[in-house]
């Protein structure tokens, strides 16, 4: 490991003195070392910190590498000269380390040099595989499998109300019931049953539901289709709208891309406007923000119907403005799951084993958090903790120790968990410790690349990887039925986001997921969130 040719003088450098004292509390805490003995600065332990936590990403820095390469001296440098480039070994220092800084990703000789600094294969760059704008679909020759019981009563409601003229309506289902493929059964439905050529709209806030969305209309349609239909991607790269409107359509939009287009050219949509029947709000909560009421009328005309899907029906649960105006968007219109005998919409899924049954544990510590003035004032104006409370949160190290020990000890069960952290370095930290304990764990946060998420997200769904550590980017768009620990270490007064996190483990096994799912829910003394099984019918009263 390239880390080995540095003394421990440069190993604490590169480590940070005061990172080396916050861990001086925190190792011997979760180790169960005798913190009197405990020695951090012996070198074995400064060499397991550092590639504990100065990860892959490191390495992908330039400037990260030239500061390693110039603290190695001169012989080491030449040993791996003498393999990959023996005419560069009369250059100066300065010239050697520039040349393999450069070289480093390059075609011919970055596999030599990380097997000379031992860093694994996987860090290597791979061309992104680019799937097309446009996909055109053809009428299917297998036979299709139905929706669930619960499944077909919503489709069977929601059918009924898309024979309204310009119908605005939510579709409620819990996360983890099926929601977005029972979504696309519906508008499956309404394009085959309308003789005429129908243009439908997909509204997503993230790559990840976009794509999702496209993916899963696409298994969808190609086996119930009756007519040709064209499926195209306006999110990311992609860029496909449709020109040719004698072919019905389904047109899946990222909402940043979708506005910053209105943005620069408020008549770019007007060739479709007239045409699009139905438009669907993913995350439909978000529906009355700013942009997002923009997009939808944009790209939508006085007869467009427009559909929402959401798990939790409103805004926040103290921000009563926002949840009446969004009743009042989707007309008070609901489509729920009827339950029998009374019970809830959670219970009765679980009972059918559609949902997992919830094992919820509390987490205290011992110090307690207080909110300043100013924070109140950010909680009443954002309706969420402020990001300085939050970072202050991540950074307490009684509490991170308490985490740690109940990750540690899901880890030895041979759980899968997904953890939800304060924000992104309170992730990174947690994931770097679990690394540090012997632990396969991965960090991913919203500036994390594509093809590296991807690889991240395929690991751990093939229990390659036992812990995904995260901050504002699993809480939707991400299914993993093999999850069975949930970790929200993230305050929130959100309910919808506080259901969403939830949400990740609870798929059950008559869907793959799994019979059980622990909840391990941080207490910070701050504010008392609504039990689960609440949650669904939370927003109840603004709907009719």
């Amino acid at each position: 490991m390239i880390w080995n040719y540095l003394s421990n003088e440069q190993l604490q450098e590169f480590i940070g003195s005061k990172f080396i004292d916050e861990l001086k509390e925190i190792i011997p805490a979760i180790t169960n070392v005798d913190a009197n003995s405990f020695n951090i600065n012996q070198k074995d332990i400064l060499l397991k910190i550092i590639n504990s936590f100065l990860t892959e990403s490191f390495f992908k820095d330039k400037k990260n590498r030239l500061k390693v390469l110039n603290s190695i001296n001169v012989i080491n440098i030449d040993c791996l000269l003498k393999v990959i480039a023996p005419d560069k070994i009369a250059l100066s220092f300065e010239k050697k380390i520039e040349f393999i800084a450069s070289q480093w990703n390059s075609v011919r000789y970055h596999k030599k040099i990380r097997e000379w600094a031992g860093l694994p294969g996987e860090i290597e760059d791979v061309d992104e595989i680019k799937s097309p704008s446009t996909i055109k679909m053809r009428v299917p020759e297998h036979p299709y499998k139905m929706l669930k019981d619960y499944q077909m009563s919503i489709f069977i409601q929601a059918s009924e109300l898309l024979n309204r003229q310009g119908v605005h309506f939510v579709i409620q289902m819990p996360t983890g019931s099926g929601k977005t493929r029972t979504a696309m059964e519906i508008v499956s439905n309404f394009i085959n049953e309308n003789k005429e050529n129908v243009h439908i709209v997909w509204l997503a806030h993230s790559e990840e539901l976009c794509e999702q969305a496209a993916t899963c209309f696409q298994e969808v349609w190609e086996h119930i289709a009756k007519k040709e239909l064209a499926i195209y991607k306006y999110w990311g790269k992609h860029n496909s709208l449709p020109t040719d409107i004698e072919t019905s359509s389904f047109v899946v939009g990222g909402l940043q891309k979708l506005y910053s287009a209105y943005v620069n050219n408020p008549n770019a949509f007007d060739k479709i406007k007239e045409h699009v029947s139905l438009i669907i709000v993913d995350e439909a909560h978000k529906i009355i923000a700013p942009s997002y009421k923009t997009v939808v009328n944009a790209i939508g005309n006085l007869y467009t119907k427009t559909i929402g899907l959401t798990a939790t029906p409103g805004r926040n649960i103290n921000d009563i403005e926002g949840n009446n105006r969004l009743s009042d968007f989707f007309h008070g219109h609901n489509v729920t799951i009827k339950s029998s005998n009374n019970d809830s919409v959670i219970k009765f899924l679980r009972n059918k084993k559609v949902l997992s049954l919830l094992d919820i544990e509390s987490l205290t510590y011992s110090t307690r958090v207080t909110l300043t003035e100013r924070d109140r004032e950010y909680i009443a104006r954002n309706f969420d903790f402020p990001p300085a409370f939050l970072k202050k949160l991540g950074t307490n190290s009684i509490r991170n120790i308490e985490i740690l020990r109940a990750l540690e000890r899901e880890c030895k069960g041979n759980r899968q968990i997904i953890f939800f952290a304060c924000n992104v370095e309170h992730s990174k930290f947690i994931c770097s410790m679990l690394t540090y304990l012997g632990y396969k764990a991965s960090h991913v946060d919203g500036s994390t690349d594509k093809q590296t998420r991807e690889r991240i997200l395929k690991k751990f769904k093939r229990n390659e990887i036992q812990v995904i550590c995260n901050f504002g980017v699993l809480s939707t768009g991400f299914d993993a039925p093999n999850t069975d620990v949930v970790c929200i270490a993230r305050p929130t007064t959100s309910i919808v986001l506080y259901s969403q996190m939830i949400g990740r483990g609870l798929r059950g096994p008559a869907i793959g997921g799994t019979p059980s799912c622990k909840l391990i829910n941080v207490r910070d003394n701050i504010e008392n969130l609504p039990d689960y099984e609440l949650i669904f019918d939370y927003f109840d009263e603004y709907w009719s």
